[in-house]
């Protein structure tokens, strides 16, 4: 797990710091802090839509920010479509359900859903006899002052955990990966779409795609529903699947009375887990803990 610094300043690098700060003082730029969009304004243009504005929340009182050109949604793979339906953009049914006015048919937003799912495995660690003891955190620090000055070159990044991107051919056998590939649909094996092609590519002996990514905690314990014994310690490995079939959806809630859905509303997320085509994602999850 590579977590980011500055390599001159040694100071936690974040999106604030790396991307706002440097064009704060824009004249062009304004950042609104503790608003919420509540929808896209969408204007008719004679028979076509067009995206004008937003209507924001803010102290508590709703207001429209109009755009002179073009308006960017880029609120992530939940609210993206949340704010999209909730401005009449989406499948006309999910809209009518939710209350909410269809103004361009999309059957396509909020659908196509990939989680990167992740277990978590816990081994008890051997612990020498002058141990600290499982209660103590790790240290955070980066590194003490001594220690930066003894750095010739700027460090980019601290290694605080072994991370490992693994191929599947490195997981199972080649029988094993003949056996997982005859349960890839032949509509995708012979799909010219880049995401599909994506997939069947981690399924090709030698290929060196990382299908999963492993992560190992030696000082925590990941998994709220074990308790470990006193006195012990115990790590967590993480497995974090990379190239999932398993397709799933996030759209709006339908409206509840006579109340239309609204952004205050959370999205009904159905990740669909294993489902159709991800049933391979299994599969392969499961070949995890049996790395070769």
């Amino acid at each position: 797990m590579l977590c980011a610094f500055n390599p001159f300043t040694y100071t936690r690098s974040f999106s604030a710091n790396c991307y706002y700060l440097p064009v704060c003082k824009r004249p062009n730029l304004f950042l609104l802090t503790e608003a919420t969009v509540k929808e896209i304004v969408i204007e008719y243009e004679g028979e076509k839509c067009a995206a004008r504005g937003v209507l924001v929340r803010c102290d508590g009182e709703d207001f429209i920010v109009r755009a002179s050109r073009e308006v960017v949604l880029s609120a992530g793979s939940i609210q993206s479509p949340q704010l999209l339906e909730l401005s009449g953009i989406g499948n006309p049914e999910i809209l009518k359900a939710a209350g909410i006015e269809a103004k361009v048919c999309n059957p396509n937003v909020g659908e196509n859903l990939q989680d990167h799912f992740m277990t978590k495995t816990v081994y008890e660690v051997q612990t020498p006899p002058d141990s600290e003891g499982s209660d103590l955190p790790p240290s955070q620090t980066v590194g003490s002052p001594v220690e930066i000055s003894n750095i010739k070159a700027p460090a980019k990044a601290y290694l605080p955990c072994p991370v490992a991107y693994c191929p599947i051919f490195k997981m199972v056998t080649s029988q094993e990966l003949a056996g997982l590939t005859a349960h890839i649909r032949q509509k995708i094996m012979e799909s010219k779409d880049v995401r599909e092609a994506k997939l069947r590519q981690s399924f090709l002996p030698g290929k060196m795609l990382g299908a999963v990514e492993f992560v190992w905690d030696g000082e925590a314990n990941w998994n709220p529903d074990f308790k470990g014994e006193p006195g012990k310690r115990y790590g967590t490995l993480l497995q974090m699947l990379q190239y999932p079939f398993s397709r799933g959806s996030v759209h709006i809630q339908p409206m509840r009375g006579s109340k239309a859905t609204t952004i205050d509303d959370k999205p009904t997320i159905d990740p669909r887990y294993f489902a159709g085509d991800g049933k391979i994602d299994f599969e392969v999850m499961k070949a995890g803990p049996d790395i070769r």
